[in-house]
């Protein structure tokens, strides 16, 4: 392939159709795969993007407004979308899924009902699946209640939160003999090399959030953990755990759970919008770099 720079201004034009084209202008695919290169595939984080609730009656749902980024291109929903099952004497597991279709340009809202184990999410050249989320109708119901609702925003597996590429990088847990090998020569001292990528080595693990461990009369309740790996400065992480239940996971994204204060040793946790009533296993990523 020859070279191709990208995203400058064009110093000539000319009229296609109707449409003037530069000598630099590039196709939405090549602008796609810049942005892919730099950000994953996932919900923009925000808590409320596109939460799903029960609806005001019947077997309805609400799906919140939000955006998502999918192989490098958007999907945006700036309103409310309300969507009712039919009823049925069958049971029903519906995922909701904003799916990419990439044959009929186009990201859009999709709903699967009971797919085959382990069928989703649809990972295809053609096909790219976000699954924000799953309600179980049970057979003759006639109102969805929240304990039917499975949010699945935050489960990488499924969906996921977009991340920025560049600093995932520094999350390999490189072995150190084996880059020292590489560098061989280099006038940098080992000492110094050594420093370096443990100082980028990500350590995790498994915590109990206690519901009894909250404190606070009103939003935000803090909740205060402690850990030899957290630092004043180092970048931390929180997310739910691959065995969390359905309960522990709407539990966790209900409360707004996000980092507050840190210190050597130590960090408080705030619940912004409510206070967990139930314990929650999470798992608490601890990057030895900076924020």
């Amino acid at each position: 392939m020859a070279e191709v720079s990208g995203l400058f201004d064009s110093t000539t034009w000319s009229e296609v159709e109707g449409f003037y084209q530069g000598n630099r202008a590039m196709q939405p695919s090549e602008i796609a795969g810049i942005i892919d290169g730099m950000i994953t595939s996932g919900v923009l984080y925000n808590p409320d993007y596109f939460v799903i609730t029960p609806g005001e009656s019947g077997l309805s749902i609400n799906i919140a407004p939000g955006i998502a980024i999918i192989r490098g291109r958007g999907y945006m929903e700036d309103t409310t979308y309300n969507k009712t099952f039919d009823e049925s004497s069958s049971a029903r597991e519906i995922y909701i899924s904003i799916r990419q279709t990439l044959a009929d340009f186009i990201n859009e809202r999709t709903f699967i009902t009971d797919p085959a184990e382990g069928v989703l999410p649809v990972r295809t050249t053609d096909i790219y699946d976000l699954v924000i989320g799953k309600v179980s109708i049970p057979g003759s119901a006639t109102t969805i209640t929240a304990d039917m609702i499975t949010d699945y925003r935050s489960n990488a597996a499924m969906c996921g939160f977009a991340k920025n590429r560049l600093q995932l990088y520094g999350e390999v847990d490189f072995t150190v003999d084996t880059v020292l090998s590489l560098l061989s020569g280099n006038p940098v001292s080992n000492a110094a090399i050594t420093a370096g990528i443990n100082g980028c080595k990500t350590t995790s693990a498994t915590v109990t959030l206690a519901a009894s461990g909250w404190s606070g009369s009103a939003a935000p309740y803090t909740y205060t953990i402690s850990n030899a790996n957290i630092t004043a400065t180092n970048d931390i992480k929180i997310a739910t755990s691959a065995t969390s239940s359905v309960a522990e996971n709407n539990e966790f994204a209900a409360a707004m759970i996000a980092n507050g204060a840190q210190s050597a040793g130590s960090m408080t946790l705030r619940a912004k919008r409510t206070k967990p009533t139930i314990d929650l296993p999470v798992v608490i990523s601890f990057g030895g770099a900076t924020k």
